[in-house]
């Protein structure tokens, strides 16, 4: 019998173990979707107005990895979103004739796939030039884009970029069976 509680101990403290090891990875891999302003402001030349480093100060308060994504929120009938090659570009509020990409459907999640430092201003000059810009860096490994629906445009197209809000949108289910198996060999 007391063979039986010792061996009942060492799986408990297994399942813990892997429990902490699970949680760890998995914290890290589930992906953010960032609202492009924040939630109130989003991507509006009124609130860049106000304040010409608006976007750069919330850019500079998100922390940004590889897989996660930002949701430009914008009226699309006096907006788009370009992301710009440089920074030369960026500070000039060039607008290229092929930028790096470019959206225009006004709800546009931008999927984040590698790190590096991206450019982003509205492409309507006069609002890039008062502040309708950002830069933000992104950190991490590279994270391929989540394949595209059927029938949803290629990169480069101007129809709506979606991306998930989750790269690994089965970790509470993976957490919630590691964590039945490791109850289940507690009680045998």
């Amino acid at each position: 019998m007391a063979a039986m509680r010792q061996g009942s101990g060492d799986v408990l403290f297994c399942a813990a173990v892997l429990l902490v090891a699970v949680s760890s990875f998995l914290e890290g891999a589930v992906a953010v979707q960032h609202v492009v302003g924040g939630e109130v402001s989003k991507w509006s030349f009124l609130h860049a107005n106000n304040k010409a480093s608006f976007y750069n100060d919330w850019a500079q308060n998100v922390t940004l990895k590889t897989g996660d994504s930002l949701l430009f929120q914008y009226n699309n009938a006096t907006h788009s979103v370009l992301q710009l090659a440089t920074e030369a570009e960026f500070t000039a509020c060039t607008v290229p004739k092929t930028p790096v990409d470019k959206w225009v459907t006004g709800n546009d999640a931008v999927f984040i796939s590698k790190a590096g430092t991206y450019y982003f201003i509205c492409g309507t000059p006069v609002h890039c030039n008062q502040g309708m810009k950002f830069t933000i860096a992104a950190t991490g490994d590279f994270v391929a884009a989540p394949p595209r629906p059927v029938g949803a445009p290629g990169p480069g197209q101007t129809a709506n970029h979606a991306a998930p809000t989750a790269v690994f949108s089965g970790a509470p289910s993976l957490l919630l069976s590691l964590l039945l198996i490791a109850t289940t060999f507690v009680t045998l």
